[in-house]
């Protein structure tokens, strides 16, 4: 009972009024790791990176926004779902004997935030329920995974900004104790956004520098650089840009800065993604991602095919509306 006075002690934005929560942040912008890595400090890390690197839609969690333009962006796709009266999204996977089974089911609140996801595993069993919690500025600031039988798993506390951007993530184990803590920093004389990543015992584990072309604010991040705690690259990420500022390629570059490989993005006249197709460092295909729409603009299916036909994904998306 003790840790969980002392957490509230802590945090106590979450037990008290919003106000007190942000008066005790520093004034400075957030940042926030980018997929390849984790989405937060320990979630999901591996399904993650393959959802980054491949270009997948199909996340387990929410990212919160590290730049002004992020949050704009992101508030727009809550007020659509929103206003389209959208309740819940079932994703469903087929099988190999072409029956679907559940791998996600998003809930959403009245203003069209994930509050609710239910994980099943490969066999479409219910893994985990994962609960997210939002302050009266809408901002994430609990995400929590338990059980089906209702333990915790692991759990996330995220601090912001005034602007309601991202600034710090607590990460804590199934016991309530500190696993992770990941921080930001923003560098407006290099147009940069530093995020550091520690670990239980406060070591350093690696860092992230996301680089801004003229301002992190609205500007579109051109180069993303990951170093291990002793400043090694360990990743780097290119990005390019269309004129209607839709990035329409990203370059991977592995620990000896080489081109590991690239993709490519098509959209349609609404900005959202039609094919993402990925291509190894000889500029020869390796998969195709495909993107279907209902009529109300949200995602009904997807898959992934690789170069020699062979589907790796195909999910189905149920969305339920009001």
């Amino acid at each position: 009972m003790q840790v969980c006075k002392d957490f509230a002690n802590s945090y106590p934005g979450l037990y008290r009024k919003p106000f007190e929560f942000y008066i005790q942040k520093s004034p400075v912008y957030g940042a926030f790791l980018i997929n390849f890595t984790t989405n937060f400090v320990n979630m999901k890390k591996l399904f993650l990176a393959a959802a980054l690197l491949v270009g997948t839609v199909l996340s387990a969690h929410i990212e919160p926004p590290k730049t002004l333009k992020e949050k704009k962006e992101r508030e727009a796709g809550f007020a659509k779902k929103a206003a389209a009266g959208m309740k819940s999204t079932l994703i469903s996977e087929r099988s190999v004997d072409a029956k679907f089974l559940p791998v996600v089911q998003y809930f959403y609140d009245i203003s069209g935030r994930d509050s609710l996801m239910l994980l099943y595993d490969k066999e479409g069993r219910l893994e985990a329920i994962v609960v997210q919690v939002y302050d009266q500025f809408g901002n994430l600031v609990l995400d929590a995974d338990r059980s089906p039988e209702g333990l915790l798993k692991e759990m996330n506390v995220l601090e912001y900004d005034e602007d309601g951007l991202i600034w710090k993530i607590v990460s804590y184990d199934s016991a309530w104790q500190i696993s992770g803590r990941l921080s930001y920093e923003l560098m407006p004389e290099t147009a940069e956004i530093f995020v550091t990543k520690t670990g239980k015992d406060n070591k350093p584990e690696y860092s992230i520098s996301y680089h801004y072309a003229d301002s992190p604010d609205f500007g579109n991040c051109i180069e993303i650089i990951q170093n291990d705690a002793e400043g090694a690259l360990k990743l780097r990420v290119e990005n390019e840009y269309g004129a209607d500022g839709r990035r329409t390629k990203k370059h991977i570059y592995g620990a000896d800065d080489s081109l590991s490989y690239s993709f490519a993005y098509t959209y349609n006249s609404a900005g959202d993604f039609l094919q993402i197709k990925q291509t190894d460092a000889d500029g020869q295909l390796m998969r195709t991602d495909t993107y279907t729409y209902d009529d109300k603009g949200f995602v009904s299916a997807f898959k992934a095919v690789k170069a020699d036909g062979k589907v790796i994904a195909d999910r189905l998306y149920q969305n339920i509306f009001n």
